[in-house]
């Protein structure tokens, strides 16, 4: 509503234009004519030559900089609306009308692409959280999935203008859409939340220790931004003979030495953040020799407090946003204020007052009333998690979002008394409190609820999340696939489980690399797993455990079972061997009516055989056939099937191999998906020109339902009916007496295409 009031208040204050698009390039709280706020969206608004005359100088700022891209959208599809559509096609101007209402749709909803990745305004076809651009989103809800993430993959960055695939081009002539207006509604992405800075990081001599943990326990692991090293925190001493070396409480890790960050915290880490260039570690402690307790950075040669003085508390998580290093706990004083829960440190000094990286401040404080516990960035706002009951006075169940400068308190609903963890799961908010729940753009989901295929980006595999019935936990999160405790799909890691007897003891979400556990395993740890990061393509783990146990059944397995000298820490590549690793699978079409698949294995190892499986659009895998597999091997193996699809119905077709070890052990390739060309039926229309009753003649290939809709030329839906078509029902009657004078459109949509006629009434 408030946004609606705002468009009308500037299509109420419009003034004639002296000079369209000087071209100015404004940040969304400048105020400027809006029409420099439109070029800094998307430059071809100076190309448009059907822009009304008296749009747009009205001078305007924006809270944020969505809430322009939304007015830029919204202008942009109204503007199209407009257009003469006297040269298309009568199919063009349906799909173009469809089209449009889609992107009406997509603007209202107001999820837009985040720019992760580049320090200036930019493209993002797909974003890091699977939320398409607009033309993205086009592409996806016409069934075009496979063009928008290949466009994705290969050219995410670019401005249409940019890409040349020949697919885009006739898809855009289909729905009546130049490569002009595509790249009119393509906008591109601030840098929001992000603080981009030259990574350089001074660090101690490398030391030659083995193992630095002899007791206590992992709290936090994390890698830093240039990939050079891993850097892991807790509450641990070790004392290294060889080379003179103490340390305490944290340490790095470049891959093959360890990294002493000596032995002046005293106490216990819980966790670690880089920010402005440094290393930031934060907990309950205190610097050796100093007053200075809970917080220091690393300045190359020693840690420097800025913190001094008990804070009668301790701070549990910290993180970096708009530029500012966000703080947590249960203390009640910073540097000798009275700051309590949640302070703000900007580098120089500390404040309870939210600034973004171009130095405007909040307009008031940020206060909790009790601890804060955890930290997350989800779709560019800080979500902030804790026990308090108020926020700045209001009353709120533990969990708030920091939107850039502006606090949104959501709405209580009794369900949660403190909030533990947060986590992004693909585009969803999971959060740890009394139980588990998930939380996705303005909608709740509670355990036994499902998030399903489509509304969680990754999950390419058709497969669901239900979100499980479990209590506090020692970390985040949960992803359950039955009788298996580690995920696997796609190349993506799909959450750690460590689990006794249904506790669930330790649990972590991340995107990237590829981990491998099956049903016929015990896995399990004598201790908590806290935490964990993905550093040089392996994925590590730690908490506060001595022994990490991997034991076959119901018989045992050589190569497997038995007990590991875990010290607080382990890699799944140390206790987990693959029967297939796959260097290539790949799925194509022959003359539309033969699947070929083709595969290379790149080593084997007690394979037994590959089970083929297909499904069709939202249907389930289904076996197809078994190929046999080489059995031991440690050279390239090529495989191939040819599998029919000259009989499905359906617009995909998805294929994966279940690669099946001797022991019955199984893991799953990627999904790959073949889009199945089909030829779209022709209708008889008749009478045509029509007064009462027109008669429809259709021939499908298969006995199915469709749909026949009836539109007006403005590409609104007049009547809507189903017909159970068989060779036996080929034909159907519509009553069109009620319709006035006109010409319409008449189509039939079905699992074959959509096709349509223009029906002329005359009365």
């Amino acid at each position: 509503m408030k946004f609606n009031r705002l468009f009308s208040t500037i299509l109420l204050q419009l003034i004639s234009i002296a000079i369209f698009g000087n071209g100015n390039t404004v940040s969304h709280y400048d105020e400027a004519p809006l029409i420099d706020h439109l070029v800094s969206i998307n430059k071809e608004w100076n190309k448009q030559k059907d822009v009304p005359t008296d749009l747009l100088t009205i001078p305007m700022k924006f809270n944020t900089d969505d809430e322009r891209i939304q007015l830029h959208l919204k202008l942009v599809e109204s503007i199209l609306n407009k257009r003469s559509s006297d040269h298309l096609t009568v199919q063009q101007f349906v799909n173009r009308k469809k089209n449009l209402k889609s992107l009406m749709s997509y603007w209202q909803e107001g999820q837009f692409p985040i720019n992760t990745r580049h320090s200036h305004r930019q493209p993002y076809f797909i974003d890091n959280f699977g939320t398409a651009c607009a033309v993205g989103h086009l592409l996806l809800t016409n069934g075009e999935e496979d063009l928008a993430n290949h466009i994705s993959n290969v050219q995410n960055y670019a401005y249409i203008h940019e890409m040349n695939y020949p697919e885009l081009n006739e898809w855009a002539n289909e729905n009546g859409f130049t490569e002009d207006e595509l790249a009119w509604i393509q906008p591109g992405y601030d840098a929001g939340n992000y603080c981009y800075s030259t990574f350089s990081l001074n660090i101690p001599a490398y030391s030659d220790i083995n193992q630095p943990l002899s007791q206590q326990e992992i709290e936090v692991m994390m890698t830093l931004p240039d990939e050079s090293m891993m850097i892991v925190g807790g509450s641990f001493l070790h004392y290294d003979a060889n080379t003179g070396t103490q340390t305490a409480s944290i340490f790095g890790y470049d891959g093959s030495s360890y990294v002493s960050f000596g032995d002046a915290i005293q106490g216990r880490v819980y966790d670690i953040e880089y920010y402005d260039g440094k290393i930031y570690a934060a907990g309950d402690f205190v610097l050796s020799g100093t007053n200075t307790y809970n917080i220091a950075y690393w300045d190359g040669s020693d840690w420097v407090g800025i913190q001094t003085g008990n804070m009668t508390g301790i701070i549990r998580d910290i993180a970096t946003y708009k530029c500012q290093l966000y703080v947590g706990g249960d203390f009640t004083m910073v540097n000798g204020s009275p700051i309590a829960n949640l302070a703000i440190w900007d580098g120089t000094d500390w404040s309870t007052t939210p600034q973004n990286c171009d130095e405007q401040s909040a307009a008031q404080a940020l206060q909790v009333n009790a601890s804060v516990n955890t930290f997350e960035i989800y779709y560019d706002k800080l979500a902030i998690g804790g026990a308090f009951s108020q926020a700045n006075d209001t009353p709120v169940e533990g969990l708030i979002f920091l939107n850039d400068l502006t606090v949104e308190l959501l709405p209580t609903h009794g369900s949660m008394t403190s909030v533990d963890h947060l986590e992004v799961y693909e585009t969803a908010l999971l959060i740890s409190a009394d139980s588990l729940c998930a939380y996705r753009w303005n909608k709740w989901y509670y355990p036994s609820d499902t998030l399903r295929q489509w509304q969680l980006w990754y999950l390419r595999d058709g497969s669901t999340l239900q979100i499980p019935q479990i209590g506090r936990t020692n970390g985040i999160f949960y992803k359950p696939i039955p009788d298996q405790m580690l995920y696997y799909t796609n190349n993506y890691i799909n959450h750690l489980v460590f689990s006794t007897d249904n506790q669930v003891l330790g649990m972590h979400g991340y995107e990237g690399g590829v981990s491998y556990a099956n049903p016929n395993y015990n896995f399990s740890v004598d201790g908590t797993v806290s935490a964990s990061t993905r550093f040089n393509d392996v994925t590590y783990y730690g908490g506060n455990f001595n022994i990490v146990t991997m034991a076959s059944n119901p018989s045992s397995r050589n190569d497997c079972d038995g007990g590991f000298s875990a010290h607080k820490t382990f890699s799944l590549q140390r206790i987990i061997l693959l029967p297939v690793e796959l260097a290539e699978f790949t799925v194509k079409s022959v003359d539309n009516k033969t699947a070929l698949l083709q595969w290379t294995s790149q080593t084997e190892k007690n394979s037994l055989h590959y089970e083929i499986q297909s499904k069709v659009d939202d249907g389930d895998f289904m076996r197809v056939n078994t190929v046999s597999a080489a059995g031991e091997s440690q050279e390239e193996i090529d495989y191939t099937y040819e599998d029919d699809i000259s009989k499905i119905n359906g617009n995909y077709v998805y294929y994966r191999l279940k690669m099946v070890d001797k022991d019955g052990s199984f893991e799953y390739s990627d999904v790959r998906s073949l889009k199945l060309r089909t030829i779209k039926p022709d209708i008889a229309v008749s009478p045509n020109p029509a007064q009462n009753t027109v008669a429809l003649d259709l021939q499908l290939a298969l006995d199915e339902t469709v749909m026949v809709n009836i539109y007006n030329l403005q590409g609104q839906q007049i009547n809507s009916y189903t017909w159970a078509y068989t060779n036996t029902n080929s034909q159907k009657q519509i009553d069109v007496s009620h319709l006035l004078s006109g010409v319409y459109i008449l189509e039939v949509v079905s699992s074959q295409g959509r096709t349509t006629k223009k029906l002329d009434i005359i009365k």
